[in-house]
């Protein structure tokens, strides 16, 4: 069986198509809506709430989101998400007309789009697993992740060029459009045949809650993606919610740079993507997943000590690099090491130490205004290498070849 195998199904690029769009929406979205808001209130802490709010229905709702798909057919739940979406973002643009542009309005928006993040991520993620012999696993997740990282490079690189177009309102009618084009592309595009009713065929969460607990404390690989997967979402990735704050207050850019600094980083994810691709070779999924958390770690603290456009491009370039060494590893040891009836719940758990992102946004939030944004980042990037270091020394296995 090749890699064709992948090209050749229309399932898998209908589901491929989707987290395209979904992931250029949710990028470009990320980078306007906290210019907007730091615009509105000049306050760092106002930019890290509204990323809180949008990583915290991770934590909160992403093992229940992976159980509840392991309990239904998972395409029918994804395309009434997606229409549902469509509906709430509707909604939203119905109220921003009537009422200026708030923090209140702009922590609904994101809050909406953070719940349907934590089921999206678990239930895409298990249709893609779902219609894929396990032989192809590993490619699959990594040209899905090349999807991935080339919208963290179009996302922010377009709401560069059309920055001056694309407000609040704008932005509402382009995402209740793309999530009803997702929504029709599934209904119309992927054969209901091959997706089953239910995977897991006990139907009390607990007993699933409990099967997967003991499955993970039994497999000390699976436990140490979940614990790296925090320490990168903690001390790692926060500094780039502190983009348009170092941007605007320290170096001077103006909003269509800082979102070109942004595409730069999703830039240099992709080529962490693509570098697997071509040297995808399993011995060493372990270094490049400890690999990519430790460089990413690294650049955040050089960041604070760019001294022109070019240095903070170059940087933003490698830590990308090393983010997109972490993303796909992070999804494929996933795939690979968990039992199919509760890999949803096990996607779940993933999406569930991501949203950890959210205490680490408050954390750098919070230190910004005792430290400044500078010291913040520096400060929590040493902690993360301390702790990241500490954990490599606790479980050695993690650097070694699989």
């Amino acid at each position: 069986m090749n890699n064709n195998y992948l090209f050749r199904s229309k399932d898998y690029i209908t589901l491929w198509t989707i987290g395209t769009l979904l992931n250029i929406l949710r990028w470009a979205d990320i980078i306007l809506v906290s210019i907007v808001i730091y615009e509105i209130t000049s306050s760092p802490l106002q930019v890290s709430y509204l990323i809180i709010i949008r990583f915290l229905p991770l934590i909160l709702l992403g093992y229940v989101s992976g159980t509840i798909s392991d309990n239904i057919n998972r395409r029918i739940g994804f395309i009434n998400g997606l229409l549902i979406m469509a509906i709430l973002s509707l909604i939203l643009l119905f109220l921003t007309y009537y009422y200026n542009v708030s923090p209140l309005l702009l922590q609904c928006h994101v809050l909406v789009n953070g719940i349907f993040w934590a089921f999206e991520m678990s239930t895409r993620k298990s249709l893609i697993i779902d219609i894929t012999p396990k032989i192809l696993y590993s490619k699959s997740i990594t040209i899905d992740s090349i999807s991935t990282n080339v919208t963290r490079f179009i996302g922010p690189l377009l709401s560069a060029l059309y920055f001056n177009n694309l407000n609040f309102i704008n932005l509402l009618y382009v995402t209740s459009t793309i999530y009803l084009i997702c929504g029709l592309i599934c209904v119309i595009f992927t054969n209901k045949t091959k997706y089953p009713n239910k995977i897991y065929k006990d139907t009390s969460y607990y007993n699933i809650f409990k099967e997967s607990i003991i499955y993970i404390r039994n497999n000390k690989l699976l436990l140490n993606v979940f614990l790296i997967t925090i320490i990168f979402n903690l001390w790692a990735y926060p500094y780039i919610s502190m983009l348009p704050v170092i941007g605007k207050d320290i170096l001077n850019y103006s909003g269509q740079d800082i979102s070109i600094l942004a595409s730069i980083e999703g830039f240099g994810s992709l080529l962490g993507v693509l570098i697997i691709l071509i040297y995808n070779k399993y011995k060493f999924y372990n270094r490049y997943y400890v690999g990519g958390t430790i460089l990413t770690l690294i650049c955040s603290f050089l960041f604070c000590f760019t001294f022109n456009y070019a240095s903070s491009v170059i940087i933003l370039l490698i830590s990308g690099i090393g983010s997109g060494f972490f993303g796909v590893m992070q999804n494929v040891l996933i795939a690979l090491h968990s039992p199919n009836k509760v890999k949803g719940a096990m996607f779940g758990i993933l999406t569930m130490c991501i949203g950890f992102a959210s205490l680490g946004y408050l954390h750098i939030g919070l230190l910004s205004l005792w430290l400044g944004v500078k010291y913040a980042i520096v400060l929590i990037s040493i902690e993360g290498l301390i702790v990241l270091i500490l954990t490599i020394y606790l479980s050695p296995n993690l650097i070694k070849k699989n």
